[in-house]
């Protein structure tokens, strides 16, 4: 057996966040352009083409080295993953909807409604890593 055919614990973490985080970044990208079309919300400085892509990447490798470490610590981690991932959607949901990017009170709904469209579709991808990386599917044909 070759041992680039070997998948560690971490490896498939790592490669399953990765995957969810590409999801979420084509997803995020094309609600960003439909939401933006629909809309006409005209401030890109902070949610653009070039954060979305970078920035979702990141965090979905951040998320799992999370869940790895969490997996590894207990015997309940998927439990606990799950329970934290939906705690930290509804702080992170809170978070935007108190922010106040603009003066004008329609930029402000609008970047609301953009930011925490972005953060629901992180938040299914983060909610999906514990599910997929048990898959052989899964395991057989992306990993």
């Amino acid at each position: 057996m070759n041992s680039y055919e070997e998948r560690t614990p971490l490896s498939k973490a790592l490669m399953t966040g990765l995957f969810t985080g590409l999801v979420a970044t084509i997803v995020s990208l094309f609600y960003n352009i439909f939401f933006r079309l629909s809309t006409g919300f005209p401030l890109p400085e902070i949610v653009n083409v070039s954060s979305i892509i970078f920035v979702i990447n990141l965090i979905f490798v951040f998320i799992a080295l999370f869940y790895f470490f969490i997996h590894k610590v207990s015997a309940q981690g998927d439990l606990i993953y799950l329970v934290i991932t939906v705690v930290g959607t509804v702080i992170a949901l809170w978070l935007v909807s108190s922010m106040q990017r603009s003066e004008t009170s329609r930029y402000v709904h609008d970047f609301k409604g953009l930011l925490g469209g972005i953060f629901v579709i992180m938040s299914i991808n983060a909610f999906l890593i514990p599910f997929l990386i048990k898959k052989k599917w899964f395991e057989d044909f992306f990993l």
